[in-house]
Parts: C-alpha cells; sequence; structure tokens
C-alpha cells in the first residue's frame, strides 16, 4: 500500500517517516519550533533525493540530510545543519532509527542503479517525443512532466 509506513525514527529536531516513495520530515516539539518556526510537513519524493549525508551522534547531536533536486542544503556542521528544512538531528538513543533508514535508502538507490533506471530527463525526454508525434496531447505531456519532477 502506498500510504504504509516502512520506518519511523523519532529525533531531536523532527520525526522522520519513509514511506515507498518518500520522505517526509514532520516538526514537533519546542527544539523544532525555535530552528524551524511553524512549517507544516515535508514531504520529499525519494526519486528527487540525490544524496545523504549521515553524521553519527556522539558527544553532540548526529543528523541525517538530504540533498533534493534544485536545494542548497547547509554545509556548516551539525548548528546550521540543524535548522535545514532538509535535516533531522538525533541523539544516540535515537540513532538506530535513522541509521536504518539510511540503510535502507541506500539499498534501493543501488537496486535501481543496477536495473538502469531512467533518469527524469531520459523519462521526460520519452513524453516529449510522444508529444512531438504527436501520440499523447501537450496536457498528458504535462501531467507526465510533474508526476516525473514529483510537482
Amino acid at each position: 500500500m502506498e500510504d504504509e509506513i516502512i520506518k519511523e525514527a523519532k529525533g531531536v529536531t523532527g520525526q522522520l517517516l519513509l514511506y515507498k516513495t518518500k520522505v517526509v520530515i514532520k516538526r514537533r516539539g519546542v527544539i523544532s519550533f525555535m530552528n524551524h518556526g511553524i512549517k507544516g510537513d515535508k514531504e520529499i519524493p525519494i526519486r528527487n533525493i540525490t544524496s545523504i549525508q549521515f553524521k553519527r551522534a556522539g558527544m553532540i547531536n548526529g543528523y541525517i540530510q538530504f540533498g533534493i533536486t534544485g536545494s542548497i542544503e547547509s554545509k556548516k556542521g551539525i548548528l546550521a545543519a540543524q535548522s535545514d528544512e532538509n535535516t533531522v538531528a538525533f541523539n544516540t538513543w535515537q540513532q538506530g532509527p535513522f541509521n536504518e533508514i539510511k540503510q535502507i535508502l541506500d539499498e534501493r538507490v543501488n537496486r535501481e542503479e543496477a536495473q538502469g533506471s531512467f533518469s527524469e530527463a531520459e523519462e521526460i525526454e520519452k513524453f516529449h517525443k510522444l508529444h512531438k508525434q504527436g501520440i499523447i496531447t501537450k496536457e498528458e505531456f504535462e501531467t507526465q512532466k510533474k508526476k516525473i519532477l514529483g510537482l
């Protein structure tokens, strides 16, 4: 089922939910409010994730940070990362589930690369050719493009 949570992790600055096709960052609590203000949940389609930075917790909090198509992530360590909207910080007791989510996402990316999956640009180009050939309408092309880009 599409809406079923595969894995959940609760951290210092939010909660991370892993679904089949997306990652959702939920912000709850005082620390999240101080770092992020009042924001809604952040949904990131997995196909748009370009990198995952994972910093293990130790004397200071660790974090998981998602690089996504078209975004600029904080690159200045844990203090800046805690205010980055694509990052969730966690302490040593909370680290296990975040590590498991990272492993699941890494395995999925490696499996898709091994299968030779199409890039977004190749998929869009395929539908663009169908539109130019008159096989699909402009509206159908735009719908497919938005779906591919997660818009």
